[in-house]
Protein backbone atom coordinates (compact mmCIF):
# COMPACT_ATOMS: atom_id res chain seq x y z
CA UNK A 1 0.00 0.00 0.00
CA UNK A 2 1.60 3.23 -1.10
CA UNK A 3 1.57 6.27 1.21
CA UNK A 4 -0.95 8.99 0.43
CA UNK A 5 0.18 11.85 -1.69
CA UNK A 6 1.04 15.03 0.13
CA UNK A 7 -1.71 17.70 -0.10
CA UNK A 8 -0.20 20.91 -1.37
CA UNK A 9 -2.20 24.08 -0.76
CA UNK A 10 -1.70 26.80 -3.32
CA UNK A 11 -1.14 30.36 -2.07
CA UNK A 12 -4.06 32.72 -2.66
CA UNK A 13 -3.44 35.44 -5.20
CA UNK A 14 -4.07 39.10 -4.13
CA UNK A 15 -7.12 40.76 -5.70
CA UNK A 16 -5.94 43.24 -8.35
CA UNK A 17 -6.77 46.87 -7.54
CA UNK A 18 -8.56 49.15 -10.05
CA UNK A 19 -6.14 51.21 -12.09
CA UNK A 20 -6.10 54.91 -11.25
CA UNK A 21 -5.73 57.55 -13.97
CA UNK A 22 -3.31 59.43 -11.73
CA UNK A 23 0.11 58.12 -10.94
CA UNK A 24 2.77 59.57 -8.69
CA UNK A 25 4.70 61.46 -11.48
CA UNK A 26 1.48 62.94 -12.86
CA UNK A 27 0.41 64.13 -9.43
CA UNK A 28 3.78 65.82 -8.91
CA UNK A 29 3.62 67.67 -12.26
CA UNK A 30 0.01 68.72 -11.75
CA UNK A 31 0.72 70.01 -8.28
CA UNK A 32 3.73 72.06 -9.47
CA UNK A 33 1.72 73.59 -12.34
CA UNK A 34 -1.18 74.57 -10.09
CA UNK A 35 1.26 75.98 -7.58
CA UNK A 36 2.85 78.26 -10.21
CA UNK A 37 -0.60 79.48 -11.33
CA UNK A 38 -1.63 80.36 -7.78
CA UNK A 39 1.71 82.05 -7.16
CA UNK A 40 1.30 84.18 -10.33
CA UNK A 41 -2.18 85.29 -9.29
CA UNK A 42 -0.95 86.29 -5.86
CA UNK A 43 1.85 88.33 -7.39
CA UNK A 44 -0.56 90.14 -9.70
CA UNK A 45 -2.92 90.87 -6.84
CA UNK A 46 -0.05 92.10 -4.70
CA UNK A 47 1.25 94.50 -7.33
CA UNK A 48 -2.21 95.91 -7.95
CA UNK A 49 -3.00 96.94 -4.35
CA UNK A 50 -2.66 100.66 -5.18
CA UNK A 51 -4.89 100.55 -8.19
CA UNK A 52 -8.38 101.95 -8.05
CA UNK A 53 -10.65 99.19 -9.18
CA UNK A 54 -13.39 100.97 -11.22
CA UNK A 55 -15.24 100.54 -14.47
CA UNK A 56 -12.74 102.81 -16.14
CA UNK A 57 -9.91 100.45 -15.11
CA UNK A 58 -11.50 97.64 -17.05
CA UNK A 59 -12.49 99.79 -20.01
CA UNK A 60 -10.75 100.41 -23.31
CA UNK A 61 -8.40 103.42 -23.28
CA UNK A 62 -7.90 105.34 -26.52
CA UNK A 63 -5.87 108.52 -27.29
CA UNK A 64 -7.44 111.16 -29.48
CA UNK A 65 -5.65 113.34 -32.04
CA UNK A 66 -5.55 116.27 -29.64
CA UNK A 67 -3.73 114.13 -27.10
CA UNK A 68 -6.59 113.55 -24.76
CA UNK A 69 -7.54 110.05 -23.63
CA UNK A 70 -10.98 108.54 -23.69
CA UNK A 71 -12.26 105.48 -21.91
CA UNK A 72 -14.94 103.20 -23.27
CA UNK A 73 -16.13 100.01 -21.69
CA UNK A 74 -18.64 97.25 -22.24
CA UNK A 75 -20.08 95.96 -19.00
CA UNK A 76 -21.22 92.69 -20.51
CA UNK A 77 -17.69 91.97 -21.67
CA UNK A 78 -16.37 92.78 -18.20
CA UNK A 79 -18.91 90.53 -16.53
CA UNK A 80 -18.06 87.77 -18.99
CA UNK A 81 -14.36 88.07 -18.19
CA UNK A 82 -15.09 88.03 -14.46
CA UNK A 83 -17.29 84.97 -14.96
CA UNK A 84 -14.53 83.19 -16.86
CA UNK A 85 -12.10 84.12 -14.12
CA UNK A 86 -14.43 82.76 -11.48
CA UNK A 87 -14.85 79.54 -13.42
CA UNK A 88 -11.08 79.31 -13.80
CA UNK A 89 -10.65 79.70 -10.07
CA UNK A 90 -13.29 77.07 -9.42
CA UNK A 91 -11.56 74.76 -11.93
CA UNK A 92 -8.27 75.41 -10.21
CA UNK A 93 -9.74 74.49 -6.86
CA UNK A 94 -11.35 71.34 -8.30
CA UNK A 95 -8.11 70.33 -10.07
CA UNK A 96 -6.22 70.82 -6.82
CA UNK A 97 -8.80 68.75 -4.96
CA UNK A 98 -8.63 66.04 -7.65
CA UNK A 99 -4.86 65.93 -7.39
CA UNK A 100 -5.09 65.57 -3.64
CA UNK A 101 -7.74 62.86 -3.86
CA UNK A 102 -5.67 61.03 -6.48
CA UNK A 103 -2.66 61.20 -4.17
CA UNK A 104 -4.72 59.82 -1.29
CA UNK A 105 -6.10 57.09 -3.56
CA UNK A 106 -2.59 56.16 -4.69
CA UNK A 107 -1.38 55.92 -1.11
CA UNK A 108 -4.40 53.81 -0.17
CA UNK A 109 -3.83 51.53 -3.14
CA UNK A 110 -0.17 51.14 -2.21
CA UNK A 111 -1.10 50.21 1.34
CA UNK A 112 -3.65 47.70 0.04
CA UNK A 113 -1.02 46.20 -2.28
CA UNK A 114 1.41 45.91 0.64
CA UNK A 115 -1.27 44.20 2.71
CA UNK A 116 -2.08 41.82 -0.17
CA UNK A 117 1.63 41.01 -0.59
CA UNK A 118 1.95 40.29 3.10
CA UNK A 119 -1.10 38.03 2.92
CA UNK A 120 0.35 36.20 -0.10
CA UNK A 121 3.69 35.86 1.71
CA UNK A 122 1.91 34.45 4.74
CA UNK A 123 -0.08 32.04 2.53
CA UNK A 124 3.14 30.89 0.83
CA UNK A 125 4.76 30.31 4.19
CA UNK A 126 1.76 28.33 5.35
CA UNK A 127 1.90 26.28 2.16
CA UNK A 128 5.61 25.63 2.68
CA UNK A 129 5.00 24.50 6.24
CA UNK A 130 2.17 22.23 5.06
CA UNK A 131 4.43 20.71 2.41
CA UNK A 132 7.19 20.15 4.96
CA UNK A 133 4.76 18.47 7.31
CA UNK A 134 3.45 16.27 4.48
CA UNK A 135 7.03 15.41 3.52
CA UNK A 136 7.90 14.51 7.11
CA UNK A 137 4.75 12.38 7.37
CA UNK A 138 5.58 10.64 4.09
CA UNK A 139 9.15 9.97 5.18
CA UNK A 140 7.84 8.60 8.47
CA UNK A 141 5.67 6.13 6.58
CA UNK A 142 8.62 5.16 4.38
CA UNK A 143 10.81 4.59 7.41
CA UNK A 144 8.11 2.39 8.88
CA UNK A 145 7.89 0.38 5.65
CA UNK A 146 11.68 0.15 5.55
CA UNK A 147 11.82 -1.19 9.11
CA UNK A 148 9.09 -3.75 8.45
CA UNK A 149 10.93 -4.93 5.34
CA UNK A 150 14.12 -5.36 7.37
CA UNK A 151 12.19 -7.37 9.95
CA UNK A 152 11.00 -9.69 7.19
CA UNK A 153 14.62 -10.09 6.05
CA UNK A 154 15.84 -11.08 9.50
CA UNK A 155 17.25 -14.50 10.18
CA UNK A 156 14.06 -15.76 11.76
CA UNK A 157 13.27 -19.23 10.43
CA UNK A 158 9.60 -18.26 10.12
CA UNK A 159 10.55 -15.84 7.34
CA UNK A 160 10.17 -17.90 4.18
CA UNK A 161 11.93 -17.30 0.91
CA UNK A 162 8.71 -15.80 -0.48
CA UNK A 163 8.55 -13.35 2.41
CA UNK A 164 12.16 -12.32 1.88
CA UNK A 165 11.56 -11.73 -1.82
CA UNK A 166 8.51 -9.59 -0.99
CA UNK A 167 10.58 -7.55 1.48
CA UNK A 168 13.35 -7.04 -1.09
CA UNK A 169 10.78 -5.81 -3.62
CA UNK A 170 9.46 -3.34 -1.03
CA UNK A 171 12.99 -2.00 -0.51
CA UNK A 172 13.54 -1.58 -4.24
CA UNK A 173 10.18 0.20 -4.55
CA UNK A 174 11.10 2.59 -1.73
CA UNK A 175 14.39 3.49 -3.41
CA UNK A 176 12.65 4.16 -6.72
CA UNK A 177 9.78 6.17 -5.17
CA UNK A 178 11.96 8.53 -3.14
CA UNK A 179 15.62 8.13 -4.13
CA UNK A 180 16.63 11.35 -2.41
CA UNK A 181 15.62 9.93 0.97
CA UNK A 182 15.72 6.14 0.58
CA UNK A 183 18.36 5.41 -2.09
CA UNK A 184 21.35 5.32 0.26
CA UNK A 185 19.85 3.22 3.11
CA UNK A 186 18.31 0.74 0.67
CA UNK A 187 21.61 0.30 -1.19
CA UNK A 188 23.49 -0.46 2.03
CA UNK A 189 20.66 -2.76 3.14
CA UNK A 190 21.05 -4.81 -0.05
CA UNK A 191 24.83 -5.09 0.45
CA UNK A 192 24.52 -6.04 4.12
CA UNK A 193 21.84 -8.58 3.30
CA UNK A 194 24.03 -10.26 0.65
CA UNK A 195 26.88 -10.45 3.13
CA UNK A 196 24.83 -11.82 6.04
CA UNK A 197 22.76 -14.17 3.90
CA UNK A 198 25.84 -15.79 2.31
CA UNK A 199 27.86 -15.93 5.52
CA UNK A 200 27.47 -19.67 5.97
CA UNK A 201 28.29 -20.35 2.34
CA UNK A 202 31.34 -18.16 2.56
CA UNK A 203 32.65 -19.94 5.65
CA UNK A 204 32.70 -23.17 3.68
CA UNK A 205 35.00 -21.55 1.17
CA UNK A 206 36.90 -19.02 3.26
CA UNK A 207 40.64 -19.11 3.59
CA UNK A 208 43.22 -17.48 5.82
CA UNK A 209 46.73 -16.31 5.22
CA UNK A 210 48.35 -14.17 2.59
CA UNK A 211 47.94 -16.49 -0.39
CA UNK A 212 46.65 -19.98 0.49
CA UNK A 213 48.33 -23.16 -0.59
CA UNK A 214 46.17 -24.78 -3.30
CA UNK A 215 47.11 -28.21 -1.93
CA UNK A 216 45.67 -27.38 1.50
CA UNK A 217 42.72 -25.15 0.63
CA UNK A 218 39.56 -26.14 -1.18
CA UNK A 219 40.21 -29.88 -0.80
CA UNK A 220 36.59 -30.53 0.17
CA UNK A 221 35.41 -28.75 -2.96
CA UNK A 222 37.82 -30.73 -5.12
CA UNK A 223 36.45 -33.99 -3.74
CA UNK A 224 32.91 -32.82 -4.40
CA UNK A 225 33.80 -32.02 -7.99
CA UNK A 226 35.36 -35.44 -8.52
CA UNK A 227 32.15 -36.97 -7.32
CA UNK A 228 30.27 -34.93 -9.88
CA UNK A 229 28.71 -32.58 -7.34
CA UNK A 230 28.58 -28.86 -7.97
CA UNK A 231 28.13 -26.04 -5.45
CA UNK A 232 24.46 -25.17 -5.12
CA UNK A 233 23.32 -21.89 -6.70
CA UNK A 234 22.72 -18.84 -4.57
CA UNK A 235 19.15 -18.68 -3.22
CA UNK A 236 16.60 -16.69 -5.16
CA UNK A 237 16.52 -13.90 -2.59
CA UNK A 238 20.31 -13.44 -2.73
CA UNK A 239 20.23 -13.32 -6.53
CA UNK A 240 17.39 -10.81 -6.39
CA UNK A 241 19.24 -8.66 -3.83
CA UNK A 242 22.46 -8.31 -5.85
CA UNK A 243 20.58 -7.59 -9.08
CA UNK A 244 18.25 -5.11 -7.37
CA UNK A 245 21.29 -3.36 -5.90
CA UNK A 246 22.57 -2.46 -9.36
CA UNK A 247 19.11 -1.69 -10.73
CA UNK A 248 18.65 0.82 -7.94
CA UNK A 249 22.10 2.18 -8.70
CA UNK A 250 20.95 3.13 -12.21
CA UNK A 251 18.06 5.08 -10.65
CA UNK A 252 20.43 6.85 -8.29
CA UNK A 253 22.82 7.80 -11.09
CA UNK A 254 20.06 9.54 -13.04
CA UNK A 255 18.19 11.23 -10.15
CA UNK A 256 20.60 11.69 -7.22
CA UNK A 257 24.09 11.40 -8.77
CA UNK A 258 25.82 13.13 -5.84
CA UNK A 259 24.42 10.61 -3.33
CA UNK A 260 25.20 7.72 -5.69
CA UNK A 261 28.85 8.79 -6.00
CA UNK A 262 29.20 8.91 -2.21
CA UNK A 263 28.20 5.26 -1.72
CA UNK A 264 30.89 2.63 -1.29
CA UNK A 265 29.77 -0.53 -3.05
CA UNK A 266 31.40 -3.05 -0.74
CA UNK A 267 30.64 -6.72 -1.39
CA UNK A 268 33.65 -8.10 0.47
CA UNK A 269 33.33 -11.49 2.17
CA UNK A 270 30.33 -12.54 0.12
CA UNK A 271 29.61 -15.70 -1.79
CA UNK A 272 27.65 -15.91 -5.04
CA UNK A 273 27.08 -18.98 -7.19
CA UNK A 274 25.44 -19.35 -10.60
CA UNK A 275 24.48 -15.69 -10.89
CA UNK A 276 24.27 -13.84 -14.20
CA UNK A 277 24.64 -10.06 -14.13
CA UNK A 278 23.62 -8.31 -17.35
CA UNK A 279 24.24 -4.62 -18.16
CA UNK A 280 25.09 -3.87 -14.54
CA UNK A 281 27.24 -0.93 -13.49
CA UNK A 282 29.91 -2.63 -11.36
CA UNK A 283 32.39 0.23 -11.52
CA UNK A 284 34.33 0.67 -8.27
CA UNK A 285 32.60 -2.36 -6.73
CA UNK A 286 34.76 -4.22 -4.21
CA UNK A 287 34.63 -8.03 -4.30
CA UNK A 288 37.73 -8.49 -2.11
CA UNK A 289 37.97 -11.78 -0.19
CA UNK A 290 34.78 -13.04 -1.80
CA UNK A 291 33.86 -16.30 -3.51
CA UNK A 292 32.45 -16.15 -7.03
CA UNK A 293 31.32 -19.49 -8.44
CA UNK A 294 30.19 -19.60 -12.06
CA UNK A 295 29.38 -15.89 -12.14
CA UNK A 296 28.72 -14.53 -15.62
CA UNK A 297 29.28 -10.82 -16.24
CA UNK A 298 27.59 -9.83 -19.51
CA UNK A 299 27.87 -6.29 -20.90
CA UNK A 300 28.84 -4.99 -17.48
CA UNK A 301 30.97 -1.98 -16.62
CA UNK A 302 33.77 -3.30 -14.40
CA UNK A 303 35.83 -0.10 -14.41
CA UNK A 304 38.10 -0.06 -11.32
CA UNK A 305 36.37 -3.13 -9.88
CA UNK A 306 38.51 -4.88 -7.26
CA UNK A 307 38.93 -8.65 -6.88
CA UNK A 308 41.71 -8.83 -4.28
CA UNK A 309 42.20 -12.32 -2.85
CA UNK A 310 38.93 -13.36 -4.48
CA UNK A 311 38.25 -17.01 -5.16
CA UNK A 312 37.14 -17.44 -8.75
CA UNK A 313 35.57 -20.70 -9.84
CA UNK A 314 34.32 -20.74 -13.42
CA UNK A 315 32.12 -18.07 -14.91
CA UNK A 316 32.75 -15.73 -17.82
CA UNK A 317 33.38 -12.15 -18.85
CA UNK A 318 31.45 -11.22 -21.98
CA UNK A 319 31.51 -7.82 -23.68
CA UNK A 320 32.57 -6.06 -20.49
CA UNK A 321 34.49 -2.86 -19.87
CA UNK A 322 37.51 -4.07 -17.87
CA UNK A 323 39.29 -0.72 -17.59
CA UNK A 324 41.56 -0.64 -14.52
CA UNK A 325 40.20 -3.92 -13.15
CA UNK A 326 42.39 -5.27 -10.35
CA UNK A 327 42.02 -9.05 -10.10
CA UNK A 328 44.47 -10.47 -7.59
CA UNK A 329 42.43 -13.65 -7.31
CA UNK A 330 43.45 -17.22 -6.71
CA UNK A 331 42.02 -20.30 -8.35
CA UNK A 332 40.24 -23.00 -6.41
CA UNK A 333 41.68 -26.49 -7.08
CA UNK A 334 39.55 -28.37 -9.57
CA UNK A 335 38.45 -25.13 -11.24
CA UNK A 336 39.97 -22.78 -13.74
CA UNK A 337 39.55 -19.06 -13.41
CA UNK A 338 36.82 -17.42 -15.47
CA UNK A 339 36.20 -20.01 -18.13
CA UNK A 340 35.75 -17.45 -20.88
CA UNK A 341 36.62 -13.88 -21.67
CA UNK A 342 34.92 -12.65 -24.82
CA UNK A 343 34.96 -9.32 -26.58
CA UNK A 344 36.06 -7.31 -23.56
CA UNK A 345 37.75 -3.95 -23.89
CA UNK A 346 39.48 -1.31 -21.81
CA UNK A 347 40.10 2.41 -22.18
CA UNK A 348 43.84 3.02 -22.71
CA UNK A 349 46.16 3.63 -20.99
CA UNK A 350 44.29 2.04 -18.05
CA UNK A 351 45.16 -1.58 -18.71
CA UNK A 352 43.49 -4.17 -16.44
CA UNK A 353 45.55 -6.34 -14.10
CA UNK A 354 44.94 -10.07 -13.74
CA UNK A 355 47.24 -12.01 -11.44
CA UNK A 356 46.25 -15.38 -12.91
CA UNK A 357 46.32 -16.16 -16.59
CA UNK A 358 43.19 -16.88 -18.54
CA UNK A 359 42.93 -20.31 -20.10
CA UNK A 360 44.22 -20.48 -23.66
CA UNK A 361 41.89 -22.35 -26.06
CA UNK A 362 43.08 -25.82 -27.02
CA UNK A 363 43.08 -25.04 -30.72
CA UNK A 364 45.80 -22.41 -30.11
CA UNK A 365 48.09 -24.69 -28.13
CA UNK A 366 49.73 -26.33 -31.16
CA UNK A 367 50.39 -24.95 -34.63
CA UNK A 368 48.47 -27.70 -36.40
CA UNK A 369 45.31 -26.83 -34.42
CA UNK A 370 45.42 -23.09 -35.05
CA UNK A 371 42.65 -21.75 -37.17
CA UNK A 372 40.39 -18.75 -37.31
CA UNK A 373 38.55 -18.10 -34.04
CA UNK A 374 34.76 -18.07 -34.04
CA UNK A 375 33.36 -14.55 -34.03
CA UNK A 376 32.43 -14.51 -30.35
CA UNK A 377 35.69 -15.95 -29.06
CA UNK A 378 37.99 -12.95 -29.40
CA UNK A 379 38.93 -12.08 -25.81
CA UNK A 380 39.99 -8.46 -26.38
CA UNK A 381 38.46 -6.11 -28.93
CA UNK A 382 38.89 -2.44 -29.75
CA UNK A 383 36.86 -0.12 -27.49
CA UNK A 384 33.72 1.54 -28.85
CA UNK A 385 34.50 4.59 -30.94
CA UNK A 386 38.18 3.75 -31.35
CA UNK A 387 39.71 6.20 -33.84
CA UNK A 388 43.43 5.44 -33.58
CA UNK A 389 45.79 4.35 -36.29
CA UNK A 390 46.49 0.75 -37.27
CA UNK A 391 49.68 0.85 -35.27
CA UNK A 392 47.83 2.08 -32.18
CA UNK A 393 45.19 -0.62 -32.65
CA UNK A 394 47.87 -3.28 -32.85
CA UNK A 395 49.61 -2.00 -29.72
CA UNK A 396 46.28 -1.79 -27.85
CA UNK A 397 45.30 -5.38 -28.65
CA UNK A 398 48.72 -6.83 -27.85
CA UNK A 399 48.74 -5.07 -24.46
CA UNK A 400 45.25 -6.41 -23.79
CA UNK A 401 46.30 -9.98 -24.56
CA UNK A 402 49.33 -9.67 -22.37
CA UNK A 403 47.10 -8.34 -19.55
CA UNK A 404 45.14 -11.59 -19.56
CA UNK A 405 48.34 -13.61 -19.33
CA UNK A 406 49.04 -14.65 -22.89
CA UNK A 407 52.53 -13.17 -23.10
CA UNK A 408 54.26 -16.41 -22.07
CA UNK A 409 53.74 -17.81 -25.57
CA UNK A 410 53.14 -16.16 -28.93
CA UNK A 411 49.40 -16.40 -28.41
CA UNK A 412 48.94 -12.63 -28.52
CA UNK A 413 50.49 -12.39 -31.96
CA UNK A 414 48.61 -15.47 -33.17
CA UNK A 415 45.19 -14.22 -32.09
CA UNK A 416 45.92 -10.72 -33.31
CA UNK A 417 46.82 -12.00 -36.77
CA UNK A 418 43.70 -14.17 -36.90
CA UNK A 419 41.44 -11.42 -35.57
CA UNK A 420 42.70 -8.52 -37.67
CA UNK A 421 44.65 -9.85 -40.66
CA UNK A 422 44.40 -6.46 -42.38
CA UNK A 423 46.30 -4.73 -39.57
CA UNK A 424 49.38 -6.92 -39.98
Amino acid sequence: MSPPEAHTSKPSKPTPLPDSSFQAPEILVSGMLLGFIVLGLLILIGKGTGVEWSWAYFGTHTVKEDGTSAVSFDRSTIFRNFGLLALALIGLVLATLRSYLAYVQTQTGQRQTDIANEQAKYANEQSRIANEQAKIARQGMQVERFQKALEMLSGDEKNTNTGRLAALRVLETLANEDPEFMFEPVSYAFMDYCRERTENEYKTWEFSGDMPDPQQQGRELEVDLRLGEEPRPSPDDVQYAIKALFRVRETGKSIVPEIERSISYDLCNTCFANVKLVRADLSDVIFDYSVLIDIDFVRCDLTKASFRRTQIAGGALRTCNITNVYADFWITPGFSTWKQIEQCYYIPPHTPYFRENFRVPNYLSTPEKRRGLPVGDYPIVLPPGFSGSQREARQYLLEGYRAIGWEAAPFAEIVFNLQYPDLD
